[in-house]
């Protein structure tokens, strides 16, 4: 089960502290699909424009497609979120014909931390050895 866009969409996860580490993907695309994400700012409620956070934009955003289990998301060649530390963040997934699995954020210490629909836990699949914990 996964989020679906058969043709272009996005999605938008909730805010939670960064705890710096990396965001990666379980994401399959077609041969002409692709995935992108940006970390974005506060959301607010009512609903209003969220900006990218700096350094962490669209335009910034390496382009994702293939089939990967764990795909470290990368901005200008870099996927550290260690300035992010500490701040709200939220997640802007940009998806076209492709589909989204997992989102994790690993942490510095290994542990990974991942979040997608309905509050469902997935484990991170990095390399470190560990369970899967709440993104909070």
């Amino acid at each position: 089960m996964g989020l679906e866009a058969r043709d272009e969409g996005r999605i938008t996860l909730i805010e939670r502290p960064c705890h710096g580490g990396e965001l990666r993907l379980n994401f399959r695309t077609a041969p002409d699909g692709w995935i992108k994400a940006e970390i974005v700012q506060t959301i607010h409620t009512p609903p209003q424009p969220v900006e990218a956070h700096p350094g962490f934009s669209l335009d910034e955003a390496e382009t994702l497609n293939g089939d990967e289990i764990s795909r470290a998301v990368r901005w200008r060649d870099t996927s550290d979120l260690s300035s992010l530390k500490g701040e709200n963040v939220g997640l802007r997934v940009h998806l076209y014909k492709a589909k989204l699995f997992s989102v994790s954020i690993c942490n510095p210490c290994g542990r990974g931390q991942s979040q997608l629909q309905n509050k469902r836990y997935y484990p991170c699949s990095c390399s470190a050895q560990h369970h899967a914990h709440p993104y909070n």
